[in-house]
């Protein structure tokens, strides 16, 4: 987070018309570029890792029945990657929240404003004003996409 801020600020100068599309060094657009790019690592490894999971003889199958790569891919591999890509989708929603939490430290605001805040002024409560609400979205969005998982098939 903190490396965008000196990357994002040279870029404005570069560039100040980004400003008025609300893009600043400090506050919500380090936050959100830095979950995003973190998030990009699970996200691809859940795809392609579901992509490769097929069952050999299921591919071989519709190979045999002359399917094309194409409509392999459609028919055969990606219904049966869905739970892989279930499980990837369920780390990076968890992951997400708890870096957005750290957005607090860049001036995105938010819950992590509150627990930094409170980290500051050694005030217990406002560490968990913040923190209580973020392990219950964390809890709750991991529950919700565990049960999309099973239902796609995985063994959440």
């Amino acid at each position: 987070f903190a490396a965008l801020i000196p990357l994002l600020a040279g870029l404005l100068a570069l560039l100040p018309a980004l400003r008025s599309l609300g893009l600043g060094a400090i506050g919500p657009a380090p936050a959100v570029l830095a979950t995003a790019g973190y998030l990009a690592l699970p996200l691809w490894r859940s795809v392609l890792g579901g992509l490769t999971a097929a069952d050999p003889a299921a591919v071989a199958a519709a190979r045999a029945m002359g399917m094309t790569e194409g409509g392999i891919t459609r028919e055969v591999r990606l219904p049966l990657a869905l739970p892989v890509f279930a499980g990837g989708l369920r780390v990076a929603v968890v992951q997400a929240i708890g870096l957005v939490t750290l957005g607090g430290l860049v001036g995105a605001g938010g819950l992590g404003a509150l627990v930094f805040e409170g980290l500051a002024q050694f005030a217990t409560d406002l560490m968990l004003l913040g923190a209580l609400p973020i392990m219950a979205l964390a809890l709750a969005a991991d529950a919700l996409i565990r049960l999309l998982e099973h239902r796609l098939g995985g063994s959440a």
